[in-house]
């Protein structure tokens, strides 16, 4: 109780940032999914500028005939209408909105990320004291693997997994390196060549315990298109089959 009343309060920052987070994030991807929406708005935005900056230097001109005082402001506002301008002009010309990614904001999670049919395309790299040679990449090269809430298929055997926790989830931080489950051997991500702060590690459970770890029962999520699977010392890259 102590304890709660003495840090609990950290979690209302917390939340309130989540929530900030959340809703920019929102709007963000409802702009990306309405850019023809967006594009209008934004041509009327500067269509009502350029009239009130035409109005304004209007005025302005009529004061200076008539020699009236304050005109500064009058200035001060016609260049703050050229600035508008001269953005959403900007942003029409340049228009951002399509450079933003897909599902931007969104936790690469098991669920919303690997359910889908990956195939092994490359070689990411080894625990220390292995190599992957060509001979061993190509043993794997074309290999298929797929992900599924009820089930996991590798190489094309089929596997039931735990009814309760068919998937183990966790975040792995670059401090710790990677770290492999049950033997507790582990490889640094500059030694796979990752430049990421951290990864999310999907583990498989099994019904049954295999006689052999298929390939793809440990993986990483390097981004949306792209695992990175274990299988005996070694770590492939695959892809995500269209």
């Amino acid at each position: 109780m102590a304890f709660m009343a003495l840090f609990g309060w950290i979690f209302i920052p917390i939340i309130i940032l989540f929530l900030i987070r959340s809703a920019f994030v929102t709007a963000v991807n409802w702009a990306v999914a309405h850019a023809f929406l967006i594009n209008i708005a934004v041509v009327v935005v500067v269509a009502v500028n350029l009239l009130i900056l035409a109005v304004l230097l209007r005025v302005r001109g009529k004061w200076k005939r008539e020699g009236r005082r304050g005109r500064w402001i009058l200035t001060l506002a016609a260049v703050w209408e050229i600035l508008v301008v001269l953005f959403w002009g900007g942003y029409l010309a340049v228009q951002p909105l399509q450079y933003i990614p897909e599902g931007f904001g969104e936790i690469l999670t098991i669920e919303n990320t690997c359910f889908d049919e990956w195939e092994i395309t490359g070689c990411q790299g080894a625990l220390p004291g292995y190599t992957c040679t060509q001979e061993t990449l190509e043993q794997y090269l074309g290999t298929r693997i797929q992900y599924r809430e009820d089930g996991f298929t590798s190489g094309g055997q089929s596997y039931a997994l735990d009814g309760n926790t068919p998937y183990e989830e966790t975040v792995v931080w670059r401090e710790y390196s990677v770290v492999i489950p049950k033997s507790m051997l582990r490889v640094s991500f500059e030694e796979l060549d990752i430049s990421r702060r951290n990864l999310r590690r999907g583990v498989v459970n099994f019904k049954e315990a295999p006689g052999d770890y298929p390939v793809g029962w440990l993986f990483y999520v390097l981004d949306r298109d792209t695992l990175m699977v274990y299988d005996d010392c070694f770590f492939f890259r695959a892809e995500r089959v269209e």
